[in-house]
């Protein structure tokens, strides 16, 4: 009866001992959201559904108040949207060519995903030189978020995070965001 007993409460113990180091789990990719909201979606966008994502790259043409377009008409400033071009040059009718948040590829499915393969974002020739072949998994993501520069000097992400309880906490959330 006694070792019944003791059986009894050890696997109760060791089911409060799951239940709670799963609590722990769900609260870290909860931390790791909160974390990827202040440090990452500003350039990368928001983590949704995947119907719901933004276009991975956008570039607006920046029209200055009296310019003439091409078109003949006056520039009255703001925006058009442009399909391709080269961010900074200044266009024959005097417009910028500027790239519109979000600056980087989409984030959504990034754990497991081979480097430089979001359909339509435009990587630069280093970036995809330097990473060709890598997967981006636990020890790649802790790389690249501690220093991109340092692995890829140059690139378009300036980011870094020297706090490893911070970016094991956002690659949590990454992982768990397929």
């Amino acid at each position: 009866m006694r070792t019944r007993g003791i059986s009894l409460g050890l696997g109760v113990l060791t089911l409060v001992l799951l239940r709670a180091l799963a609590g722990a789990q769900s609260d870290g990719v909860a931390d790791g959201k909160t974390l990827y909201l202040g440090n990452c979606s500003g350039c990368h966008g928001l983590i949704a559904s995947a119907s719901s994502l933004p276009p991975p790259v956008r570039m607006a043409v920046a029209v200055p108040a009296g310019a003439i377009r091409p078109d003949g008409r006056p520039g009255v400033g703001g925006h058009r949207a442009a399909a391709s071009g080269v961010a900074g040059r200044t266009e024959p009718f005097g417009a910028q060519l500027a790239v519109a948040p979000p600056y980087g590829p989409s984030l959504r499915g990034v754990y497991g995903r081979p480097a430089g393969s979001v359909e339509g974002f435009l990587y630069s020739v280093e970036f995809r030189r330097r990473l060709q072949g890598v997967i981006w998994n636990r020890a790649t993501l802790d790389i690249w978020i501690t220093d991109s520069q340092a692995w890829v000097p140059g690139s378009m992400m300036f980011y870094t995070q020297p706090d490893p309880e911070i970016r094991r906490k956002i690659i949590d959330y990454l992982s768990a965001a397929r």
